[in-house]
């Protein structure tokens, strides 16, 4: 039997773009996997939506969180919640191409890979599509990730043991970056599929889409793992000059 995969989806208020999620999970061509989303005291129609499409597919289950708790703790109780052997995470704003997995799983069995990422295409907040297209090194390693973070959360495909002692912090900074750095700086290589298999949602509500304080973030992740405050600054300024680039190619002003 292949792995299963255990996708991870928290959601507040996603009552517009969640159902094109899940269903993108489902479409997937590689069919071995669980969907595990974690209704963080939504206040809209998203547990309704969700409990409709559980009752229809046995793969979905949802955890509900009595009040809201955040991204990372959502995240974290769908991983100690997963049965699978790879966690991909998913956010409800997103989509994947359905090859996704499959794809990544294709290059599991020639690297020996336990840590993929893939690069991305873009949609606005109408699902209208963009023609940039975000393309990524075939390989990462910790001191390539300090200098820009080209690792998009919704298109990773991680082994789940690297979560047995690692949990994803705070929500005050950029929790999936902190969590990339600190598992590469052990010594292991993200390697990517670089193709659009991740549909990246641009929303000017999204932690992502407030860019000033996205760049906040980024400095207190640096400051989090010990760099020295000029080094943080430094690799700060550089994330932000490449996120204006690739805004620019988007045709996108966030300042």
């Amino acid at each position: 039997m292949p792995p299963l995969i255990s996708v991870v989806m928290p959601a507040y208020n996603a009552e517009t773009y969640i159902e094109q999620a899940v269903e993108s999970v489902l479409a997937q061509t590689y069919q071995h996997l669980e969907i595990i989303i974690v209704n963080d005291a939504s206040t809209d129609h998203t547990a309704l939506i969700v409990e409709d499409m559980a009752a229809q597919d046995d793969r979905i289950r949802i955890c509900h969180n009595e009040q809201n708790r955040g991204v990372s703790f959502s995240r974290n109780l769908a991983i100690s919640c997963a049965t699978g052997e790879w966690i991909a995470f998913l956010d409800s704003d997103d989509a994947w191409h359905h090859e996704k997995i499959a794809s990544q799983m294709r290059l599991v069995e020639q690297k020996g890979a336990e840590f993929i990422f893939t690069g991305a295409t873009y949609m606005d907040e109408q699902s209208n599509m963009y023609s940039t297209v975000f393309q990524v090194p075939k390989e990462v390693r910790y001191q390539n990730l300090l200098k820009q973070n080209v690792i998009s959360c919704s298109s990773v495909m991680i082994k789940r043991k690297f979560f047995e002692k690692l949990q994803l912090e705070r929500d005050d900074l950029s929790e999936d970056y902190l969590a990339w750095l600190t598992i590469l700086r052990t010594g292991i290589v993200a390697y990517s599929v670089n193709e659009p298999l991740l549909i990246y949602r641009i929303s000017r509500h999204s932690k992502s889409g407030k860019k000033v304080r996205s760049i906040q973030m980024t400095y207190r992740v640096y400051r989090h793992i010990g760099i020295w405050q000029p080094a943080a600054l430094f690799y700060t300024m550089s994330h932000l000059m490449k996120s204006l680039k690739k805004y620019r190619k988007l045709n996108i002003h966030y300042f």
